[in-house]
């Protein structure tokens, strides 16, 4: 299982939505955060990864505007 951490930050007072994407075709529901403020939260998700493979995860907010960040990471195994 990954945990997926994302910040975002909204200007004012405002309802953001957002998802994650991954390499592999995953797409997660969206998720909302409420700003009563402008400010930065930590928003966090999970994914189970499936198999031995390098990955990208994309968040990206949908509303109020697009913003999209990603990181990558690979999985392995070890005995």
């Amino acid at each position: 299982v990954v945990t997926i951490n994302v910040e975002i930050t909204a200007s004012g007072p405002s309802t953001v939505v957002w998802h994650w994407e991954s390499s592999a075709g995953i797409v997660s529901p969206d998720k909302t955060v409420l700003f009563e403020a402008g400010d930065t939260k930590w928003v966090q998700d999970y994914y189970q990864v499936d198999k031995i493979s390098d990955y990208i995860i994309q968040a990206q907010t949908t509303l109020p505007n697009i913003m999209t960040g990603q990181t990558s990471f690979k999985v392995v195994c070890t005995p």
